[in-house]
């Protein structure tokens, strides 16, 4: 079937197949005892190819549910938490930080896949002042950001949606606590084993959205 003959009545049944087929692809190779570097290529595609069919919001939840396929595998989770982190959004950070403290033990720098992500987290020193930006009483989640102007800007909302009670944190994070760091999206971004991890932490009041641009009713 050419994609220009599926009709909306067939559209959603045609996706589930796919995302099956791909689904059952990367499973079947990664349960294979003899998989090689091209079956690894393989599952990577397969895994990508799945993901990518999904909203960005709603892709974290299935990458943690094809974690929760191969039993947590530390050798399949970390490679493929750093090449799929920087696609998501709406993150659902406890769940993840679950899995990561669980697998902590066989974290590695050499599965940060991107070399200049690997540099970035090389030239860490072993403590760093971070930021994180977030409505006021919300849950501190595991991505901070060396920027602070970058904290400000989730501050005061992300992707339409605008806080009307902005602060920024200000933490101390050790090195060793660091999951992963990515600089492809431009934000200089920590993500941390576990939220406890970011210590003396200071919270500020910034500016909202609305505040900035004079919105405010009078």
């Amino acid at each position: 079937m050419n994609i220009e003959e599926i009709t909306l009545g067939q559209a959603v049944p045609f996706l589930e197949a796919k995302r099956e087929h791909h689904l059952s692809r990367l499973l079947n190779t990664y349960h294979r005892f003899d998989v090689d570097e091209a079956d690894g290529a393989s599952i990577k595609d397969e895994f990508q190819s799945y993901l990518w069919s999904f909203s960005s919001t709603d892709a974290p939840y299935e990458f943690l549910n094809v974690c929760s396929l191969v039993d947590y595998d530390p050798w399949f989770v970390w490679p493929y938490f750093h090449h799929f982190w920087s696609d998501f959004d709406a993150i659902p950070h406890r769940e993840f930080e679950k899995i990561l403290c669980t697998i902590w033990g066989d974290w590695s720098p050499t599965f940060i896949e991107d070399a200049d992500d690997r540099a970035f987290y090389g030239a860490l020193p072993d403590e760093v002042v971070a930021y994180r930006g977030q409505p006021r009483g919300a849950r501190v989640g595991l991505s901070w950001t060396l920027d602070k102007n970058i904290a400000a800007g989730f501050a005061r909302g992300h992707r339409g949606i605008w806080y009307d009670d902005p602060v920024i944190i200000t933490a101390r994070i050790k090195k060793k606590n660091i999951a992963g760091a990515y600089v492809n999206r431009g934000e200089s971004e920590l993500v941390l084993f576990n939220s406890r991890c970011a210590t003396r932490r200071q919270i500020e009041q910034t500016p909202s959205f609305k505040e900035r641009h004079g919105l405010l009713d009078a």
